[in-house]
């Protein structure tokens, strides 16, 4: 008589459970991360408008400098300057899609021309 060998189906029941809690697991970590991923555009979309910015502030000029044109992106709606005093700056870039409902913020602070701009404040942002 030939020994039949193989698995029973209660190993294989452990196998799939174990499978199941694991991907219970990664998926909202990977859904996060992904969600980070996108925010990171919304973060670096206020660069132009941050260098025009930091020109304006070196120029010492507050009213009439004008922003570069924000072209909206996938996950960007828009990017403006909220704030822009001879003391303080601010941007704010609104996300869309994906990022309906998100929002980043720069603020800075005008020093004899120079902005010294704080960290990005937002759920999503870096």
């Amino acid at each position: 008589m030939k020994k039949q060998s193989g698995f029973t189906l209660i190993e294989l029941m452990i196998v799939v459970a174990i499978v199941a809690i694991l991907a219970a697991i990664a998926l909202p970590a990977y859904q996060n991360y992904v969600k980070k991923a996108k925010g990171t555009e919304l973060s670096s979309s206020m660069s132009s408008l941050k260098t025009t910015l930091e020109v304006c502030a070196a120029a010492q000029n507050f009213t009439t400098c004008t922003p570069p044109t924000f072209t909206a992106t996938q996950y960007v709606a828009s990017v403006s300057a909220t704030t822009f005093t001879s003391a303080a700056a601010a941007i704010t870039a609104t996300g869309t899609g994906d990022l309906s409902g998100e929002s980043c913020v720069l603020n800075g602070t005008i020093t004899n021309g120079q902005i010294k701009w704080s960290a990005v404040s937002g759920a999503v942002c870096q």
